[in-house]
């Protein structure tokens, strides 16, 4: 007898991994099949011929259903030895969507909470996708992001990108109490710099903020494109945190990388391995690709925020 309808859901999900689940249920419908045909058949027979034939004939249908199904069994088998492969290559779909004031995240990684929390992390990469929404004709700052935008930094056009960075890490991770790029003391003033120093979940943490883009959006961004840019930012960033005065120290540090494609994305995620294996950093550097279709961003367009 078939169990019923939540009893089967559960047993499938709490036993069936999810790419098998469609198998299964295949397998299921051809079982109910096999014991629906001969249950009429096996009507029809007593009817008309008497149970003798009633019983050969069920059993034979019976028979065929359960070699057919013993056939189709290897097939819905889990893979021993499955090929592992990169989320960043798997990632079509979003993991979730997260909902915020003026704007959507499509998480494209597992979300990275744990690591900002925890006193120690390993070098990881998150991806996702940002949004805003329709109503939101401009992104209005709180009071950090504000402060990045009007803070004059050390030179570049990247006040949009840096400011909307903040935003985003106040929105997605609760960041405040901002220190933005020239407030931030290191031994020397020509010393690599981050660009704005914040808390998120009781600890602070540095941020360095890079765009990684084409000017021409046909251009193909290249592996060699991505790997310059990687072996750049994350040296500073590495630099940055030995020469930061006492009283400014920070744990860990983000490379956020605003990314004009998620393609663009996707070969980054293929390559920063080898390149932080190439700096041997080990811990406490999360790094965060953020696609995002508004060009202002990558044009520094002010336009396109509006501060307190």
């Amino acid at each position: 007898m078939r169990c019923s309808e939540p009893l089967r859901t559960s047993l499938l999900m709490d036993y069936v991994p999810q790419h098998l689940r469609g198998r299964w249920n295949a397998l299921e419908g051809l079982t109910m099949f096999t014991y629906s045909g001969s249950a009429m058949v096996g009507g029809y027979l007593i009817e008309r011929h008497g149970y003798r034939y009633c019983f050969l004939i069920t059993a034979a249908i019976y028979g065929i259903g359960l070699l057919a199904e013993l056939l189709l069994l290897p097939i819905i088998r889990n893979d021993p030895n499955p090929q592992r492969t990169s989320y960043i290559q798997s990632s079509n779909n979003a993991v979730c969507v997260l909902l915020r004031d003026q704007f959507s995240i499509r998480l494209w990684s597992p979300p990275v909470d744990a690591m900002l929390q925890a006193e120690q992390c390993r070098v990881t990469m998150a991806m996702d996708h940002l949004e805003r929404y329709r109503r939101t004709a401009v992104f209005a700052l709180g009071r950090d992001a504000s402060l990045v935008l009007r803070e004059p930094n050390a030179g570049g056009q990247s006040v949009v990108s840096e400011a909307l960075s903040m935003e985003y890490m106040h929105q997605m991770f609760g960041a405040v109490d901002v220190v933005t790029e020239m407030q931030i003391q290191y031994w020397s003033s020509n010393w690599k710099k981050v660009d704005y120093i914040c808390t998120m979940h009781g600890q602070r943490i540095a941020v360095s903020v890079t765009r990684a883009m084409k000017f021409h959006k046909n251009e193909p961004f290249t592996t060699a494109d991505a790997q310059v840019l990687l072996r750049k930012k994350l040296h500073g960033l590495v630099v940055a945190k030995t020469g930061v005065c006492r009283a400014q120290r920070y744990v860990k540090s983000i490379l956020h990388i605003w990314c004009q494609t998620k393609a663009i994305a996707d070969t980054i995620a293929t390559c920063y391995e080898a390149i932080v294996a190439e700096l041997e950093i080990v811990d406490n550097v999360v790094l965060m690709a953020t696609v995002a279709l508004e060009d202002g961003i990558f044009d520094n367009n002010l336009a396109l925020v509006e501060p307190q």
